[in-house]
């Protein structure tokens, strides 16, 4: 019997069912189980592979634990010590927040009315009407490795009933649901019920898979497979009627709750728009002020633009003006410079009077005289033409002055050649 049934099956809560194991790839979909088993090192990855194998292809149904057990993989004992170990990280309030059934809050309240009323958990939430039954279902379905199905649909075999006498099923909630030599299906109102399922197979003496659904629909098929006297329907009906109440006043609990959580939400709406208003408000303040301060920077950009216009337009006057101006410069320097020859030729002229006439000392000096005064005529005219080249805006000034002094360094020069050839003629008398 030890061989048919995990204990405290809650650690199978992912492992893999038929749906999971349907995409060909085991390995992929090891399941929580699979991956404890791995990790503690009480399992090989090839005698995972092998299981899920087995599970997927021919039993689809059975949990994995039995699988790896009769595959004698690991031991009962080891089975039931991990189980045992990781069984409160998995459990149904856990399922239900995780699959986003119920929220945290919901979970919260739940368990405090369980503390209260003392029923089990998926009651406590049926009451407050947090899940509806078949999402209950659902959650333990997945906590405990079955499936779940619509007995509505199934067709039964009334003589099956010889398999599970009435009163035990009715008392433990079983329906069989088909039985082979080596397996036994049941439909279990309460999944959890693991002692039901080790003691089912100890007196059948196979291997047992378990099924639920609704307990509507349970209670009409156990009608259809060991049929209901009169006595026990007016029972089901009271029970039906007072948990149908029971659920009508949770429904009203609930509904008063959510309706003082909606004012709550309300108000605090209200005031979140109120603040919105005033923040909007504030922002239409703001943009119309932007809009005043981009109007006025806009109007200060045409303004600089035109000054720029303005300048640029000066600027290209002065330009072609500085142009004139180096033109004239130009024609200065070349004056300036035959000037410079002609003064370098009568330079020499004079040093040659000066070594022809040596014996004449006071004409020479005279000479020199002239010669220094030439001399400082001409640095005269070069600091001119300089201060010409650094003064633009009277380069037409400078022009003049240098012209007037160059005719006078003509006329002098003139008179210089007179004097000398006077002097010559002197000598030469």
């Amino acid at each position: 019997m030890s061989e048919l049934v995990e204990p405290e099956a809650t650690t199978e809560i992912i492992d893999v069912s038929p749906d999971d194991s349907a995409s060909g790839a085991p390995d992929s979909r090891r399941g929580l189980l699979g991956e404890i088993l791995v990790r503690e090192g009480l399992l090989t990855e090839s005698q995972l592979g092998a299981a899920l194998r087995v599970q997927r292809e021919l039993e689809p149904s059975t949990p994995l634990g039995q699988i790896l057990v009769r595959q004698g993989a690991l031991t009962q004992h080891q089975l039931t010590t991990i189980l045992e170990r990781y069984r409160k990280k998995y459990r149904l309030g856990d399922i239900l927040v995780e699959t986003e059934t119920i929220t945290e809050h919901q979970l919260q309240i739940a368990l405090d009315h369980q503390k209260r009323t003392g029923l089990r958990l998926g009651d406590a939430l049926l009451q407050l009407n947090f899940l509806t039954e078949e999402d209950l279902n659902q959650a333990l379905c997945k906590q405990f490795g079955v499936t779940f199905v619509d007995l509505d649909r199934l067709v039964l075999d009334n003589s099956l009933a010889a398999v599970i006498d009435r009163e035990y099923a009715e008392r433990h909630g079983v329906i069989p649901i088909s039985k082979t030599e080596r397996a036994l299906v049941v439909a279990m109102e309460d999944p959890s019920d693991l002692r039901v399922v080790a003691d089912l197979a100890g007196r059948s003496g196979c291997r047992v898979s378990v099924i639920t659904s609704t307990h509507a629909a349970f209670r009409r098929a156990f009608a259809r497979t060991y049929g209901e006297s009169a006595e026990k329907g007016l029972i089901r009906r009271t029970e039906e009627l007072a948990r149908a109440r029971a659920a009508l006043e949770a429904d009203h609990a609930a509904t008063a709750q959510r309706l003082a959580e909606l004012r709550s939400a309300h108000a605090a709406l209200l005031a979140e728009r109120e603040t919105s208003v005033r923040t909007l408000a504030e922002q239409r303040t703001r943009n119309d002020a932007n809009e005043r301060a981009l109007d006025e920077l806009r109007a200060a950009h045409d303004r600089l633009r035109a000054g720029h216009e303005a300048d640029r337009a000066a600027l290209a006057a002065l330009q072609a003006e500085h142009g004139e101006v180096c033109r004239e410069l130009a024609s200065l320097r070349d004056a300036h410079a035959a000037a410079l020859a002609e003064t370098d030729r009568l330079r020499d002229q004079l040093a040659a009077g000066a070594a022809r006439n040596a014996a004449n000392l006071e004409t020479l000096e005279e000479l020199r005289s002239a010669q220094g005064g030439l001399r400082a005529e001409q640095e005269a005219l070069r600091q001119a033409l300089d201060a010409a080249r650094a003064e633009g805006a009277e380069a037409q000034r400078c022009v003049d002055r240098l012209r007037h002094e160059h005719a006078a360094l003509a006329a002098e020069r003139a008179r210089v050649a007179a004097e000398i050839e006077a002097a010559v003629a002197r000598l030469r008398g």
